[in-house]
């Protein structure tokens, strides 16, 4: 997902969502770049398809769709089925969202402890698509779902929140915070300007504990994690 979520609002069939990836993948799989592949999607024939064209990671972005689909007439996965798929790749990233794109801003509503309900959720969906299998679970990055059925002030607490959503998820944290609306809310840029804000987000987020970063602009983010990095080691290693 990128840009504005509100973007998000129309839903790919699996056979229009592989006629888009397919020619792609054939091209990076004929010219492999140093990268592991990641594929984004919510349904479980496109994810099948993109891990035999060599997709290392799977991205979740609705992980609640592979075992309660939002189109009546694909078949829901098992437990056994969602094991299977999660054990192709060598890493998942289940994301927290509720409803659909077109739904989700009417769910925001979390109670007295946003970090809480949203590693709860995150839970629940975690054992259904796992079974608690160890193996697969290790595998699993966990992405508090910056914007996703969440207000601008609440993308914010969960971005300056790592440390505890590290803490009490137990796992590796992805923040995809690159040009979304909660950036433009805190600087009134408008998403083709939202550049600087996007890179310091990833740099806090980094800075904090992120294990990834999800972003458009590589190079100036890259420039910014290495500068994180540095002050790091430096604190690590006692420099004053």
């Amino acid at each position: 997902p990128c840009g504005e979520e509100a973007n998000l609002s129309k839903l790919l069939s699996a056979e229009a969502e592989w006629a888009r990836l397919a020619p792609v993948l054939a091209a990076l799989r004929s010219d492999p770049p140093a990268a592991a592949l990641s594929i984004d999607t919510r349904h479980a024939a496109t994810a099948r398809r993109a891990a035999d064209a060599g997709c290392a990671v799977l991205n979740l972005t609705f992980p609640q769709h592979l075992f309660a689909p939002p189109v009546p007439a694909t078949p829901p996965l098992s437990p056994s089925e969602c094991q299977l798929l999660l054990g192709a790749f060598d890493a998942t990233v289940v994301m927290h969202s509720r409803g659909l794109p077109a739904t989700m801003r009417q769910l925001s509503e979390y109670g007295p402890d946003l970090c809480q309900t949203v590693v709860n959720e995150l839970a629940s969906t975690v054992q259904t698509l796992t079974a608690d299998d160890p193996a697969l679970r290790a595998r699993l990055i966990f992405d508090p779902g910056l914007g996703f059925a969440k207000a601008a002030a609440q993308s914010l607490a969960l971005l300056g929140a790592v440390p505890r959503l590290k803490a009490l998820l137990g796992g590796r944290v992805l923040l995809g915070a690159s040009r979304k609306s909660l950036l433009g809310a805190a600087t009134g840029l408008a998403v083709e300007e939202r550049l600087i804000p996007s890179v310091v987000a990833a740099a806090l987020g980094a800075f904090q504990g992120a294990d990834v970063v999800r972003v458009h602009d590589v190079a100036a983010t890259r420039a910014a994690l290495d500068l994180v990095q540095a002050v790091q080691a430096q604190r690590e290693g006692g420099a004053p």
